[in-house]
């Protein structure tokens, strides 16, 4: 098979990045739609809903805990270092 020229290389980065550009727009109206960010679930949704919100939510939980655990870190190590 041969490669592709240059014009066609350009042209196939174009779609790939337009693609992913729309991919991501697409996720993050699906995030926003679930309202992940909130800490209750609507009323108004169904079981299916939000087990579909539960995922996201339980994959950011780590992440939070982490930028907790560094900012605690922070916090103590200034608090080691100053004079009170």
């Amino acid at each position: 098979m041969p490669a592709l020229t240059a014009n066609l290389r350009a042209e196939l980065e174009r779609a790939v990045i337009a693609a992913r550009d729309h991919a991501e727009s697409a996720a993050r109206t699906a995030l926003g739609t679930l309202d992940v960010e909130r800490a209750e679930p609507f009323p108004t949704m169904n079981e299916d809903q939000k087990r579909l919100r539960r995922a996201p939510r339980a994959a950011k939980q780590p992440a939070r805990d982490r930028l907790v655990e560094a900012r605690y870190r922070e916090l103590d190590a200034l608090q080691s270092t100053e004079k009170w």
